[in-house]
């Protein structure tokens, strides 16, 4: 069983010379990425990669990281995506090493690849005729997921070939096909994984552009069925749409995560990329949850969507009980294509069944959820609680400000102390800002320090990072020799 190889297979048959990527413009159809695929398979055999195998990868080029995430799968091998540039997780066990630029690996990983010039001269002489190896079972795991560590300690995620051939299914269904995509998630994401897999599923090129100009060159010219990112990525792209005068030719959506989709950023988007915009709530651990399309962001502004067909979701108290229509509790996510838990046995978020995001949320009448908060971002001050979300969602309210973000740190009591990041955006007035959140919080709930940054730190799926937001805001503290 290799159902995902199977799919390069069944493409590369019917349609051998159409288009399954273009890298900075550069095509290759899917006869050539079946070779290279099979080439980078025999390669993986020669080194040692058996089936069962976990390989990381961190590879830089995009395109090879798609070719060789595949090859992995040639080989029955898992294969966990790192985000470059971010330390080697503690919760991921690896028997294999491939990047192509210098990483500093843990002292107890011995096999080291690095994908250099004498690797790819090697690779150019493998015949490409390695029949693909079969899982030992729909259940084998075939990839590690690290989660997004915006809370916290990231954790890796256990998902089957079964389970991500379901999802790639189910995505795809729900999303428009006729064309090309751009997505700006990293491939050490889920929904950049999708993009890679996407013309397996749909036999429609993914367009593999290495920054913000490069993509406006395919989308002022190029109809697409959509373009995929975070809220903040999303926004970046926009902005410079508007700083080159520039409008996507064609698009049939603008797809988003990770994050809430406010007014301002909802009209910069219908106004420079496309007037229908999709905005999922989903996890690794369990999939797509949720859709909110234009209608319902208009309609109901802070709503998550609603919950899409297959997917069980419950709202439930302190003690698991199932609570009323229109009461907040914590949610609670029931799929048919969940993960099968953590590497680490210790880890919560899976029980009886269901799993628990961490999310506190409101399910009306109709199906439409609203995601209220976090369990874990409430901030008690001596015994008044807020969730961060409130605060963060009062901030971008207030005028001149583009992005907001609470945190919190102990002071020297050890005692929890509010801050607040903002970004600016023009007409921003610090004594307004502060005004505004007073004006809206009581007294014991105002934050001790609101800081101006030029950005918010964000996790490789581009959801805004609280922890990191934290360290750079106390750092900014001590070097003004300021103090909690």
């Amino acid at each position: 069983m290799n159902p995902i190889i199977d799919r390069l297979h069944a493409q590369a048959s019917a349609t051998p010379e159409a288009m399954a990527f273009f890298t900075m413009g550069r095509p290759t159809t899917f006869a050539q990425l079946q070779r290279l695929v099979t080439q980078m398979a025999e390669q993986l055999q020669d080194q040692g990669v058996q089936p069962g195998h976990t390989v990381s990868l961190s590879v830089q080029n995009p395109f090879m990281l798609a070719c060789l995430s595949l090859a992995c799968m040639h080989r029955a091998a898992a294969v966990c995506v790192l985000p470059i540039g971010q330390p080697w997780p503690d919760s991921l066990s690896s028997q294999w090493l491939m990047a192509d630029h210098p990483v500093q690996p843990p002292a107890y990983l011995g096999k080291v690849v690095a994908l250099d010039a004498a690797w790819l001269t090697a690779l150019a002489t493998q015949p490409g005729q390695l029949p693909a190896q079969a899982f030992e079972g729909p259940h084998a795991i075939c990839r590690l997921q690290q989660s997004s560590g915006s809370t916290g300690t990231p954790k890796s995620i256990l998902l089957s070939v079964q389970t991500l051939h379901e999802r790639a299914l189910q995505r795809h269904a729900k999303l428009p096909v006729s064309g090309g995509i751009i997505v700006l998630f990293d491939q050490s994401t889920l929904p950049g994984m999708h993009a890679a897999w996407r013309p397996l599923y749909t036999g429609q090129p993914t367009h593999l552009c290495p920054d913000l100009k490069a993509m406006w060159q395919v989308l002022a010219q190029q109809p697409l069925a959509y373009v995929s990112g975070s809220p903040a990525q999303l926004a970046d792209l926009a902005r410079m749409g508007e700083s080159l005068n520039a409008r996507a030719a064609r698009l049939e959506a603008v797809v988003t995560g990770g994050g809430p989709v406010r007014e301002p950023l909802l009209h910069l988007l219908q106004q420079r990329l496309c007037a229908e915009v999709l905005v999922r709530y989903a996890s690794s651990e369990v999939g797509t949850v949720a859709v909110a399309d234009t209608a319902t962001l208009l309609s109901a502004p802070k709503a998550a969507g609603r919950v899409v067909p297959g997917v069980v979701v419950e709202v439930v108290d302190a003690q698991d009980q199932p609570l009323p229509p229109g009461q907040e509790g914590q949610v609670r996510l029931r799929t048919p294509y969940m993960a099968h838990g953590y590497t680490q046995p210790q880890a919560e978020g899976f029980r009886d069944g269901w799993f628990y995001p961490g999310d506190l949320g409101v399910l009306d009448t109709t199906g439409l959820l609203h995601i209220t908060g976090r369990a874990d971002h409430v901030i008690n001050l001596g015994g008044t609680k807020v969730n961060a979300q409130t605060v963060d969602d009062l901030l971008t309210s207030a005028p001149g400000v583009q992005e907001g973000l609470t945190t919190q740190a102990p002071d020297a009591r050890g005692l929890p102390v509010m801050m607040c990041a903002v970004v600016p955006a023009p007409g921003f007035d610090m004594t307004a800002v502060r005004q505004h959140i007073e004006q809206a919080l009581p007294p014991a709930l105002h934050p001790r320090w609101i800081i101006e940054v030029a950005q918010i730190p964000r996790t490789a799926s581009g959801k805004p990072d609280r922890a990191a937001t934290a360290i750079d805001l106390l750092a900014r503290l001590q070097a003004q020799g300021v103090g909690l």
